[in-house]
């Protein structure tokens, strides 16, 4: 092998292990938890059993930690 096909052959090496075998660090949780609150206004109207919603506008937010 010439040495400039070494030093390709070295190059390419080098990123595969860069970009798939080197290993990373794992951010894992701890637990489970979820935490999730909401807010929002809508307008609807009864009709016996049943409630129409008209319109409907909710903004809600969830944590993981």
């Amino acid at each position: 092998m010439r040495f400039l096909d070494r030093l390709i052959l070295s190059v390419i090496a080098v990123g595969i292990w860069a970009l798939v075998l080197q290993p990373s660090a794992l951010e894992a949780h701890d637990n489970n938890y979820h935490s999730c609150s909401g807010s929002g206004t809508g307008y609807g109207e009864p009709d016996g059993n049943e409630i129409f919603v008209y319109s409907l506008n909710l903004n809600i937010d969830c944590d993981h930690y």
